[in-house]
């Protein structure tokens, strides 16, 4: 489901991860999360996101506080789902 305040033209599909491989410093206040999937032992990279450093602060928030949160652009929860 999509927050009201987001708009999804097109369906993007769900990735399963089973956890954090790396997190990078990739420039211009920016980061890149890679997550990986477990694969017969192995752990392939499954997606990679590249977002402000400082909305890494948000996403930890929205997981911390019960994962089914809007966090607005001032970085506050705007609704719990």
């Amino acid at each position: 489901m999509t927050a009201p305040d987001l708009v999804e033209f097109a369906a993007i599909p769900d990735v399963f991860a089973s956890g954090l491989g790396r997190a990078e410093d990739v420039g211009g206040g920016c980061i890149r999360l890679t997550f990986f999937a477990n694969d017969n032992g192995q752990r392939v990279v499954a997606a990679k996101v590249v977002m402000p450093a400082e909305a890494v602060a948000d996403l930890v928030k929205a997981i911390h506080n019960g994962r089914r949160q809007t966090i607005d652009e001032a970085g506050e929860v705007a609704s719990v789902n």
